[in-house]
């Protein structure tokens, strides 16, 4: 059994997030600096992001076992099954504005979750701030 998704979106459907990683064009030591980042998008390497909690980019059932197995991993076969996605949406779509609308959210959910705005309050606040920024 798949989570709930939106209408639309396949069962297992997720969002997903970028994390750059790259070579400075100044950097003394690019050969190492790019031996890294290939090592960081290997099976190897995959397998150490994964031992932290956090998915990698090379997604493996090896990879969703070691998560799994991660200290604090609900123990059902339902949240192992879940790790299984069908398709990866971007959280936020690449834009120039991108740091800015994040720290509008960001702001929000502290807000929400710690009780100073109710959820229908920073959804708003969001969505006001949010367009701002869009049409600013």
């Amino acid at each position: 059994m798949k989570y709930p998704h939106p209408d639309g979106s396949p069962a297992g459907s997720t969002l997903g997030t970028v994390t750059s990683l790259g070579v400075n064009k100044n950097s003394a030591n690019k050969e190492a600096a790019f031996d890294f980042v290939n090592w960081c998008a290997s099976a190897e390497g995959a397998a150490v992001v994964a031992s932290t909690g956090t998915f990698p980019a090379v997604s493996t059932s090896e990879t969703m076992d070691i998560i799994a197995a991660t200290d604090g991993f609900p123990a059902d076969d339902a949240s192992k099954e879940a790790l299984t996605t069908s398709a990866v949406y971007l959280e936020m779509p690449l834009s120039n504005k991108a740091s800015e609308i994040e720290t509008v959210l960001n702001t929000e959910h502290d807000a929400i979750m710690t009780g100073a705005e109710s959820v229908d309050e920073g959804i708003a606040n969001m969505n006001e701030q949010v367009q701002a920024i869009l049409n600013g």
